[in-house]
């Protein structure tokens, strides 16, 4: 991820974080009391209203045992949950809460503040529970039609509040996937949140974690077909036309993608700066396209054997590499092999020789290709 989307991603969380703490307020007084005039349980709920603190909590506890179907039993248990939320005591408040939700399973408000008990409580099960209850109503909300005694002005903020909700889990979903440290867990997150909103913003963000989690574990096939979903939606995504033209240099076939991706990539190149970076930093990355690029279409000429078109792609490659030493190496290395096959074994020694100052694998192998062309006495060492 860039730092573009780095910083969008962080922007975004705060802001859901402050709906989330202020938008509860829309839903106030979402229960109302009912009761017979002179019933008994009219007579007491009449006494409640009256009472203060703990006397007015003890009544309530009362009605909930004396009368537990009545349809007030929601407005005690809103107030109770409200109630002991406010006071701190988060057990209490969460048990209240759930009372209610069973009563109402599509109370956003009632999910929400269960939710924040959880996560007072140190509950991690009842916070995902919780996480989960909210979003699945926050859903049912925004696709249920305004009712008539609401005002639109008052209506949209309400909807506001619950597409908060929702993004807001789409973006924690993300984010545990980001920080996964293992690819396979990190694939099993993003596979969840593609499961529960396809069409997502953060599940088109979740596409290059993917395929670099695959790539990690060697699943080369799951890598190409994420590589080639986000080419047909971003054709000029630089990670995954190299990512897509590096699996078809590995299975040493469909050259002829291979060689669009990497002039795709030095058309990238050529741009003199491009939206949301600093001249710096874009001359850093369009340098790197390049040298990519041609590294690309040189390992695919080689592997058809077509070595002066590979030796002229690497040399155009080595002067975009400098700074990384393995991929310095790589060409110089290229190079050598060119060059030998196209019998300028002088020039083939001297890159060979280039190549052995670098450690690494290449190392090993220039060394070999070096002595074999001693014994070989295609050259001459003084």
């Amino acid at each position: 991820m860039n730092d573009i989307h780095a910083s969008a991603l962080a922007r975004n969380g705060c802001l859901l974080f402050l709906l989330l703490i202020i938008s509860p307020a829309l839903f106030a007084q979402r229960y109302n009391i009912s009761y017979a005039p002179n019933s008994q349980e009219g007579l007491l709920l009449q006494l409640i209203e009256q009472l203060e603190g703990v006397s007015k909590l003890q009544q309530m506890d009362s009605f909930l045992q004396r009368f537990p179907n009545h349809p007030s039993v929601p407005w005690i248990l809103a107030f109770q949950q409200d109630y002991y939320a406010k006071e701190g005591d988060a057990g209490k408040a969460l048990a209240a809460g759930e009372r209610l939700f069973l009563l109402n399973p599509d109370d956003l408000e009632t999910a929400v503040l269960n939710q924040k008990m959880a996560e007072q409580k140190g509950d991690p099960q009842k916070v995902e529970k919780w996480g989960q209850a909210a979003t699945a109503a926050a859903q049912k909300f925004l696709a249920a039609p305004k009712p008539f005694y609401i005002a639109a002005a008052e209506w949209d903020k309400r909807l506001q509040y619950a597409g908060g909700l929702v993004a807001k889990a789409e973006y924690d979903i993300y984010k545990r996937g980001v920080d996964a440290l293992r690819p396979e867990e990190r694939i099993r997150i993003f596979d969840e949140l593609l499961t529960k909103n396809p069409k997502s913003f953060y599940a088109v963000q979740a596409l290059p974690h993917q395929m670099r989690a695959y790539r990690a574990l060697g699943n080369n096939v799951k890598a190409l077909e994420i590589g080639e979903r986000m080419l047909a939606k971003d054709a000029d995504n630089e990670e995954a036309l190299i990512v897509v033209g590096q699996i078809w240099l590995d299975r040493r076939s469909n050259y002829g993608r291979v060689a669009a991706i990497a002039n795709r990539l030095l058309s990238l190149g050529q741009a003199s700066r491009k939206d949301g970076y600093i001249q710096e930093d874009w001359d850093k990355r369009r340098g790197f396209f390049i040298g990519a690029a041609h590294q690309l279409l040189g390992t695919a000429h080689v592997f058809q054997n077509n070595f002066l078109d590979g030796d002229k792609s690497f040399k155009a490659a080595l002067p975009y590499l400098k700074g990384d030493p393995q991929a310095e190496a790589s060409a110089l290395f290229y190079i050598g092999w060119c060059n030998y096959y196209l019998e300028n074994y002088k020039e083939a020694a001297a890159y060979f020789k280039a190549c052995i100052r670098i450690p690494g694998p290449f190392q090993r192998q220039a060394t070999k290709q070096l002595d074999g062309m001693k014994r070989e006495r295609r050259i001459v060492e003084n």
